[in-house]
């Protein structure tokens, strides 16, 4: 099971705070009673004490991202040919793969066109023809197909060490998922936040692949021809 902790992190607990945690428990291990069966047990609740203090975030981090990476990559259900679709990521870029048109939502990453995203824009790109803009709250979306990155985007089953991206490509007509691409990301413990994270962001990509987002797109909305 991979640990989710700095390298430099486990140099400093095994150099400085193993050493003072055993020479405690060795000093306790004096100062109880000499029973034996009561020496052990002490000492053990004490060991167990002594590895969650500075473990404990990061065991538990650990073991459900052991669960959860075998899950993340890219799903691919079924590919559909499409003239054009709706999307919250990508631009005229799109029209280059052969597409007649892109419905794309403005800010980037918005997921939905709504009337509380006061400001929102659908940039309508057309091939040889010039960008026309709408606001989103009106726009009615013409496309069959819709690509959105990052659907789902947060903290996994409200786990603050544990993040959670799902984008998702998808059938607007009867709500048939094309595919979808799956990717988890752990966040430091305590210690490493208080330390190297205060230099800079620490965490771990659980995926199949870096651009695996832009794959799901490319495999599951084809251009007509």
């Amino acid at each position: 099971m991979k640990l989710y902790i700095t390298s430099e992190i486990l140099w400093l607990l095994s150099i400085v705070y193993a050493p003072i945690m055993l020479w405690l428990l060795w000093k306790l291990w004096r100062a109880l009673p000499k029973s034996l069966a009561v020496r052990v047990a002490v000492v053990v609740v004490g060991l167990a004490v002594a590895i969650l203090i500075p473990l404990g975030d990061v065991l538990s981090t650990s073991i459900k991202m052991a669960e959860l990476c075998p899950q993340a990559g890219v799903f691919v259900k079924r590919p559909v040919k499409a003239e054009g679709f709706y999307t919250n990521s990508g631009g005229p870029d799109m029209l280059k793969r052969g597409f007649k048109y892109v419905e794309a939502h403005w800010p980037a990453g918005a997921t939905r066109a709504s009337s509380k995203n006061p400001g929102h824009k659908v940039l309508l790109y057309e091939a040889g023809a010039e960008k026309r803009e709408f606001d989103a709250s009106t726009y009615q979306i013409k496309s069959r197909y819709e690509f959105i990155y990052a659907e789902e985007n947060g903290a996994y089953e409200g786990r603050r060490h544990i993040g959670v991206r799902r984008s998702v490509a998808r059938d607007r007509e009867s709500g048939e998922e094309l595919g979808y691409a799956l990717s988890f990301t752990a966040y430091p413990g305590w210690i490493d936040q208080n330390t190297f994270g205060l230099l800079g962001k620490i965490m771990w990509h659980c995926q199949a692949h870096p651009d695996q987002d832009t794959r799901l797109l490319f495999q599951t909305l084809l251009p007509p021809n």
